[in-house]
């Protein structure tokens, strides 16, 4: 299902030369989510991956991969649908499997890139405990 990482028409030009290096400079410092370093935010370009969905999910044109070394920022089990349709320029958001998302945007994809960073760092300040290794999240 991975598609060329070019947008298709009918989205907006990026809001930056890089709208992802801004979420993550602009991002708050980080609850630890486990014991160690805090997570290594110049990696989220390793650990996000936004492309055109060209098919397969009615009304939704973006999908969005999380890597497994996203939920040393946030499990996106807490509720990361709502967070996420609350960032500008984000329509409808919808979590098909724990890593892959669809998302509705007529934003160009380094913006979603960043929407999904900001909503993950707005995650991270809710969430309410820790994890701990080898756990999972309730509903999990």
């Amino acid at each position: 299902m991975r598609h060329p990482v070019q947008d298709l028409p009918g989205r907006t030009a990026p809001t930056s030369e890089d709208p992802l290096g801004e979420a993550v400079a602009a991002a708050p410092e980080l609850v630890p989510r486990s014991p160690g370093p805090p997570p290594d935010l110049g990696e989220l370009r390793d650990l996000i991956q936004v492309s055109d969905l060209t098919d397969g999910e009615p009304g939704y044109n973006t999908e969005v991969i999380l890597r497994d070394g996203i939920l040393e920022i946030a499990d996106v089990a807490d509720d990361f649908e709502a967070v996420l349709v609350r960032q500008p320029g984000i329509e409808r958001a919808e979590g098909v499997e724990r890593e892959f998302w669809v998302v509705q945007s007529t934003m160009s994809l380094p913006d979603v890139a960043a929407a999904v960073a900001t909503a993950l760092f707005e995650l991270n300040r809710v969430t309410r405990s820790p994890r701990v290794p080898g756990e999972q999240s309730p509903g999990t």
